[in-house]
């Protein structure tokens, strides 16, 4: 794909509200990690540029119990999911994922001192939620990996092998963003209290927080530039060979924005052929019809009836 072509992606993602959480993330803990290594004034600055951009995205979150509820009420009871495990372990996750919203809602709230409740416990079953959310999702994300190694046996179709190999990274890679956001959610509980609760230093919390968004932000930014060309006519559909063309030669420049090959413009050879019906007969046809005696012949005959 073109430099413009990324270059609109990254705006699209920055535009919407999962892509501009993804790069607020990444510098949250980018930040903190590289304030491991640095001294004085300069760590201090960098620690509390990670502490408000996380608080930022905290305020962020504040909007985002009705677009969950929303997703959480189309996925019902995960009718769409190929097993009943996969059913089960969404419809848990996204009632997990729907609890953790108001949970850190009167976290925050009771932080503030706008409500009056332990603004600490709120914190500690908020990672708590998150840490079970994620956990399930590595779960999913294996299965998903097992039932498409499945579909690999047998199967002679190339592009439809490599297909199903890049998906499988897909979820692999998402596998192992899951896993350090759990390695995240447990350090975030009560000291002490499970496996290695509370133990993580600065620089570890910022260099797994670092890898588990930069997987996140390379998992939307490989889906926002998969999307279908936006600047195509609604009623021309991408055949299944351009779509293959596509995948495989990103950079011919039929496929990009900048092209000078306009879909409208034809060469003066296709305007010649299209002109060609318009033009008069150019005489009487080369074999000549039957004449009456041989088609009376032919009809008395029965040979009309020969195949």
């Amino acid at each position: 794909m073109s430099e413009n072509g990324k270059m609109n992606s990254l705006i699209e993602l920055l535009d919407s509200h999962p892509g501009r959480d993804s790069i607020i993330r990444t510098a949250s803990y980018l930040s903190l990690y590289i304030s491991s290594y640095a001294r004085g004034n300069t760590s201090r600055k960098l620690k509390t540029i990670s502490e408000e951009l996380s608080y930022c995205r905290l305020i962020m979150r504040l909007f985002d119990d009705f677009p969950m509820l929303h997703f959480t009420l189309n996925y019902g009871l995960g009718s769409q999911e190929k097993t009943v495990l996969m059913r089960v372990l969404g419809v848990i996750k996204n009632l997990l994922d729907q609890v953790y919203y108001p949970v850190e809602h009167v976290a925050w709230a009771a932080e503030k001192r706008l409500v009056k409740a332990n603004s600490y416990i709120l914190y500690t079953a908020g990672a708590a939620i998150w840490g079970l959310s994620s956990y399930i999702s590595i779960v999913r994300s294996l299965i998903m990996m097992s039932v498409l190694q499945r579909q690999t046996k047998g199967l002679k179709n190339v592009v439809l092998h490599e297909k199903i190999v890049a998906q499988q990274l897909e979820y692999l890679l998402m596998a192992f963003k899951d896993f350090a956001d759990v390695v995240l959610a447990i350090n975030y509980l009560p000291p002490g209290s499970l496996l290695w609760a509370g133990k993580l230093n600065r620089k570890e919390i910022g260099l797994i927080g670092t890898i588990s968004s930069l997987l996140r932000l390379s998992a939307s930014l490989s889906a926002s530039l998969k999307e279908a060309p936006k600047n195509l006519p609604v009623d021309q559909k991408i055949s299944e060979i351009e779509t293959i063309c596509r995948e495989k030669f990103p950079d011919l420049p039929v496929f990009n924005e900048n092209s000078n090959l306009s879909p409208s413009s034809s060469s003066p050879d296709h305007k010649h052929l299209l002109d060609q019906p318009k033009s008069p007969p150019t005489g009487s046809p080369s074999s000549q019809a039957f004449s009456r005696p041989s088609y009376s012949l032919v009809v008395k005959m029965g040979l009309f009836r020969c195949q």
